[in-house]
């Protein structure tokens, strides 16, 4: 005999269209008090199901298959409905503010519903060339580009979310932005104060679109939305989280701190410090110095007259064309390196590295990953190469010149030149000597990986 169906499942179901319904009419604008009524009533829930909980035991029992009351998801879900209901109400008793007790980062974490209303601003001021300018924003996004003229030029987009018009158009006039003159420098900024309750609790999205004097020193400090500066003259700096950093075509420096999201820079003249976490990073012709660290993510590099230091973590390195020298510290990532003007160090573990094209000395220390070296010129500079559990490979023209020594433990050694000797042994292999008329020296050492030198 099978058991009766759980008169639960459709207790639930019933639920989800009543909350659904409930918060589809506040997004039409109906002013229904949400989290004020859950406060209130929750235990209501609880006597629901209770009661709906006897009816099937008493149905089980009759079929003679009573079975326990309540399963153990069931007393998981009952803790948490009474851990949450008790918490609203606490909250609730707290005082008239109840939607500050939830306010997590500026923003209701309750105050999910409601309809979004749309408003805009336009300031505009004169300002000297060449000054320095701080753009500040936490809920959008901010685009920066040169204005015609020696002036600040701001669009202000703002998105507030309310039960009602009349309410969103009270919040609009008391948050505003203004171009402040502050200490030989010019501020965009809003009147936004987390303490002031009638701002507390709500939804604001702002979009500023600034245009700025073509010569000028622009820091925007930025939260939950994109950022864009192109065409400037003078150094940038951007710190920025939960949204992407798109700088180009700066006469000048660029400095970037990003979280979550992609970072491209593009047609730099002057040096770039980047930073970036959880998020791809794109780099393309930088006229000075570039200083990159990323995490969880993969980092392109193209273009750079400077020197190259690079760090990353659980991603892919991958580099062109730089003509001064590289150096790259990574973990857990794919290092690719093609034609590199100076000299190159590269310390990696679990991942390979690959380089081609090196002009200057080389030093790679690795583990658990490949290492392979592509020479069309023979090379002129010294070649020091360590690894572990993985192997070695140099591919060199057959009209190269150098002396090696090359050993590993526990794996093999071979070679298309005749010139070098190789020598076997139970647990050491080593191949030595010169090739042509000596050149610079290879060292490698490798452990439990095989060594191939090849033409």
């Amino acid at each position: 005999m099978s058991r009766p169906r759980n008169t639960g499942s459709f207790f639930w179901g019933f639920i989800l269209i009543v909350v659904g319904t409930i918060f589809l009419l506040k997004n039409l604008g109906y002013e229904i008090p949400i989290w004020a009524g859950v406060a209130r009533y929750w235990p209501v829930l609880l006597i629901v199901w209770g009661l709906i909980k006897l009816v099937d035991y008493g149905r089980w029992k009759k079929a003679g298959q009573p079975g326990p009351l309540f399963g153990a998801g069931e007393v998981v879900l009952l803790i948490i409905v009474i851990l949450s209901g008790t918490a609203l109400t606490a909250a609730s008793n707290v005082g008239s503010d109840f939607d500050s007790f939830f306010e997590f980062a500026g923003v209701n974490i309750l105050d999910i519903t409601g309809k979004e209303y749309q408003f805009t601003e336009h300031h505009e001021q004169v300002v000297p060339s060449g000054s320095s300018i701080e753009i500040i924003n936490r809920y959008g996004s901010v685009e920066v580009t040169p204005a015609d003229t020696d002036q600040i030029v701001l669009e202000v987009a703002k998105s507030i979310t309310a039960s009602e018009e009349k309410l969103a158009e009270e919040l609009s006039k008391d948050f505003n932005y203004s171009i402040v003159e502050e200490a030989n420098r010019y501020r965009v900024i809003s009147n936004y104060n987390r303490d002031d309750n009638r701002l507390r609790g709500r939804r604001f999205r702002t979009s500023l679109t600034v245009k700025v004097p073509k010569r000028s020193n622009v820091t925007i400090n930025n939260r939950y939305g994109g950022v864009e500066i192109s065409d400037i003259t003078g150094d940038q700096h951007v710190e920025n989280g939960f949204g992407p950093a798109v700088v180009s075509r700066i006469a000048g420096a660029v400095d970037i701190k990003n979280r979550n999201d992609r970072v491209v820079v593009e047609d730099v003249t002057g040096a770039a410090v980047i930073v970036n976490e959880f998020a791809d990073v794109e780099v393309r012709r930088i006229g000075g110095r570039l200083e990159l660290k990323d995490r969880n993510g993969n980092v392109e590099v193209e273009e750079v007259k400077g020197d190259a230091d690079i760090s990353n973590q659980f991603g892919s390195i991958n580099l062109k064309d730089i003509q001064g020298a590289l150096t790259v510290n990574a973990r857990n990532t794919s290092v690719e390196a093609l034609r590199v003007g100076g000299n190159v160090a590269v310390e990696n573990q679990f991942h390979y590295v690959t380089l081609e094209d090196v002009k200057g000395t080389v030093s790679v220390v690795n583990r658990n990953g490949n290492v392979e070296l592509r020479y069309t010129e023979p090379p002129r500079n010294n070649i020091r190469v360590t690894n572990k559990f993985s192997d070695v490979r140099m591919i060199l023209p057959s009209s190269s010149s150098f002396s090696i020594d090359a050993r590993t433990r526990f794996a093999s050694v071979s070679t298309d030149f005749d010139e070098l000797s190789a020598r076997d042994e139970p647990d050491r292999n080593s191949l030595t000597g010169k090739v042509g008329s000596g050149g610079p020296e290879i060292r490698i050492e490798n452990m439990n990986g095989s060594i191939h030198i090849s033409k």
